[in-house]
């Protein structure tokens, strides 16, 4: 689990920041959990079984009650979601109840597409699709900050963090469960693609950075959003997300960001490519990477140029 970051809501802001879009959550059909695995227990063990668990049963039924409702704080809600996957971990090892005369059937909406859904006595479609809840809620969360204070900034960034962390959580559960396309693998790469481009342009419009913010900064981010729209538009996941509001919030970025940025020399922009590749590179190798301009890089800066180390 990610660890906790303050919630004072005197960092909240009323106002949206045009650093951060707030992703949609995915709808659910009520059920009540409590019958149907109640009735499993004294089935398959016995009638003191089913009530030494009776409590957590109901806790279970109450925080998926809870986890729908969107008249409490965001924090809150978020932390409802949380012990609600816990709890949905504890009770994994029981699923597929084959033996249950009335097994719960869990159905899920596509947060995108609220038409298109998906019906499964299978656990893991719970589970992704509360992970992707906790995503889309910390994004939510970023998006009430007030970015131009430094408490505000750092929630926000904190915030972005922990949705990147569930939603990284996420691809191992779409795995175990087929469902709507919000729950891809290719769909939680591109959302992951945004969340790391809006930390990367949260830093780069700090509050305490404005006096050494250079172009070169805002090329790199423009070029992070660029990757998220290119999985948006030529993957599988073009016909999905086309009516989203995903790729005009892309498109205006990358078009912002081109504006500031279109002053920048052939090497700043060699820089920026070898920025992006050791971004990528971090993320999926735990060596250290060379530095581009240590003394056993491959080039140098000479002059103002790009040389060949020799």
């Amino acid at each position: 689990m990610p660890p906790p970051y303050p919630t004072n809501l005197s960092i909240l802001s009323s106002s949206s920041s045009s650093h951060v879009l707030a992703f949609p959550l995915k709808k659910c059909e009520p059920l009540d959990l409590y019958e149907s695995l109640r009735n499993y227990f004294v089935l398959k063990y016995s009638e003191s079984v089913a009530k030494r668990v009776e409590g957590l049963l109901q806790m279970l039924n109450k925080l998926r009650d809870e986890m729908q409702r969107d008249d409490i704080s965001l924090p809150v809600r978020r932390d409802c979601l949380i012990r609600y996957f816990k709890c949905l971990c504890m009770i994994e090892n029981l699923f597929p109840m084959t033996s249950s005369p009335n097994p719960p059937i869990f159905v899920w909406y596509n947060a995108f597409n609220p038409q298109e859904d998906s019906s499964q006595h299978n656990i893991h479609l719970e589970k992704a699709s509360v992970l992707f809840n906790l995503g889309a809620l910390c994004t939510h969360i970023a998006l009430s900050c007030d970015p131009t204070t430094f408490q505000g900034h750092r929630i926000a960034i904190d915030a972005l963090n922990d949705a990147s962390y569930w939603f990284y959580m996420l691809n191992s559960e779409t795995k175990k469960a087929s469902a709507t396309v919000d729950l891809s693998i290719n769909c939680t790469d591109m959302l992951c693609e945004i969340i790391s481009a809006e930390i990367d342009d949260l830093k780069f419009h700090s509050p305490l950075s404005h006096s050494d913010r250079s172009p070169l900064g805002g090329f790199v981010v423009s070029q992070l959003y660029r990757q998220a729209y290119d999985l948006l538009t030529s993957g599988p996941l073009a016909e999905s997300l086309v009516q989203s509001s995903i790729p005009q919030y892309l498109e205006s970025k990358m078009q912002t960001l081109h504006v500031k940025t279109a002053s920048i020399d052939v090497t700043d922009q060699f820089l920026s490519g070898y920025c992006t590749a050791q971004s990528l590179l971090q993320q999926g190798c735990q060596p250290l990477c060379l530095d581009l301009l240590s003394e056993a890089g491959p080039v140098m800066i000479k002059d103002g140029n790009l040389v060949a180390n020799l």
